[in-house]
Parts: structure tokens; sequence; C-alpha cells
């Protein structure tokens, strides 16, 4: 059961994702028991991290507007993670929206960006591939004051091109919505099937789904699976690219010990 905090935040559902979330930036006591207390952003502020002040992002699910992890932004702009991970150390986005978490001995063991750098991503991933590294760092400049104060025009000029600044922070936003909707059908809870991610109302694992349907189409995994639907199927993907299992996956290494072949045939392809 959840609880309302006393200043009137909003509380965080037992088995949501906000509930998971306390622990991944270390709150303690009953924040990281009972809720994640939201205080003022837009002037809002989300666990303590200040956020974007273009007003694209105010219609944005709390859920969504915090540190996202270099996964979620490959998620988010359907990128891979090397992509992001190369423009934070190539320094191309500012380090006033990068984050780290450290160990105990100072060593880096994880990056968060803030919601702000999601449209300077995805202009350094598409139209910003076509010019040159001159125009394309002060449009992402600008595209970094558009999306964090509302500072400037929304359509730029470059000889003959016309770059509409604007749109890329809507298609970014749009991005941000469909994971924060994935999250939602998302619980992450002890009893159930041992605090594996599960597609909500169900025992279904996210990462099995996502995995399934790597190898079958849709319409396979309905018929096999009667209670999704294709809209919870694409959420599982797209979850389970923003949140990937830990460690590596395991390689198949033959049979196992003791086995030994019994017999063997070959089959001709036009008996089958």
């Amino acid at each position: 059961m959840s609880r309302v905090p006393p200043d009137g935040g909003a509380p965080a559902r037992p088995g949501s994702f906000l509930w998971g979330l306390a622990s991944r930036f270390d709150l303690e006591g009953e924040a990281a028991a009972h809720y994640i207390k939201p205080i003022p952003i837009f002037g809002r502020v989300y666990g303590g991290f200040e956020m974007a002040t273009n007003p694209a992002f105010k219609d944005l699910p709390a859920s969504i507007l915090r540190p996202l992890s270099v996964s979620e932004v490959a998620a988010i702009e359907g990128i891979e993670r090397k992509v992001v991970n190369r423009m934070i150390d190539d320094g191309v986005l500012p380090g006033s929206l990068v984050r780290t978490r450290k160990a105990e001995k100072g060593v880096a063991v994880a990056r968060y960006l803030m919601p702000a750098a999601c449209p300077m991503v995805r202009f350094n991933t598409t139209t910003g591939t076509y010019l040159n590294a001159t125009i394309r760092g002060r449009l992402m400049r600008r595209i970094g004051l558009l999306a964090t104060r509302g500072i400037g025009p929304p359509v730029e000029t470059e000889g003959a091109m016309s770059i509409d600044l604007e749109q890329v922070i809507a298609e970014s936003v749009s991005g941000m919505r469909r994971l924060a909707a994935a999250e939602e059908e998302v619980v992450i809870d002890p009893d159930i099937r041992g605090g594996m991610p599960v597609l909500r109302g169900t025992r279904i694992g996210v990462h099995e789904i996502a995995d399934l349907a790597e190898r079958a189409s849709v319409e396979d995994l309905l018929e096999d699976y009667p209670s999704l639907t294709a809209d919870r199927i694409a959420a599982a993907r797209l979850y389970a690219r923003a949140h990937p299992r830990a460690g590596r996956p395991r390689k198949a290494k033959g049979a196992p010990r003791g086995a030994r072949k019994v017999s063997s045939a070959t089959i001709a392809l036009g008996t089958l």
C-alpha cells in the first residue's frame, strides 16, 4: 500500500517503475520505502535533479522527467548505446547534461543524461550528420537553449537547408512518452517471479517476450499469449531495450556433460 507524502506529493504504487526508482538513486528512509517526492518542476524538480523548462516537456509523465540511463536514451532515440556513449566521450553533449554514479572508490559505474539531452542526441544522429562539425555544434547549442530555456527561434536556416529544431524536440518528446507508457506496463515485485520485470496483471516476463519477438511474428505471439496485445508486445520490446538484463547472455555450449549421440539420420527435404 502506497502512502501520500505529508506535503501532498504523488505516491508511487508498489511494484511500479517509480517504486523501484528510489533505490536506483540511493534514496533512503520513507522516500525509498513509499514514494519519490516530486517537487516543483516547470519550475519542477524531480528527485532533486533540475529539468528542462521548454513547454514541449510539460505534458510528459513525471516518471520520465528524471536522469535517463544511456540505454534509456538509446531506446528513446532508436539507436545503439555505443553511439550515445561515444557522444559523451567525445564531449558532443554538454557536461551539464551528464550525470554519473560513482562507487565508493570514485570509479564511475553508470552514466545518466538529463531529458534535455535527448533532442540533442536525435539531431546529432539524424540531420546533424549532413552538416559540418562547426554548424552541427552551433545548432546543437541552439537546441539545448530551446529545450532547456525555451530561448531561440524554432526554425534555423543554414544555406539552402531549413532545420526545424522544434520538430526535433517534439520527436524526442514522443519517444520519451512511449518509454514512460512502456514502463507503466511493467511491474517489479519480489513476490512475482522473484522480482523479474513482468507485464502488469500477468506473470509473463518482459525480457522473455522481447526475446521471443526477435524470432517470432506478433501474430504468433498473440496466438501463444492471448492475454497480450500488439501494443503490450511493443511496450515489452521497448522496455527491454531501455532496461537490458544485467550481465552478458549465456552462450550455448553444446550437449550437457555425459551426453552421447545415439543415432543420426539425413532426411531429404522433399520427404518433409
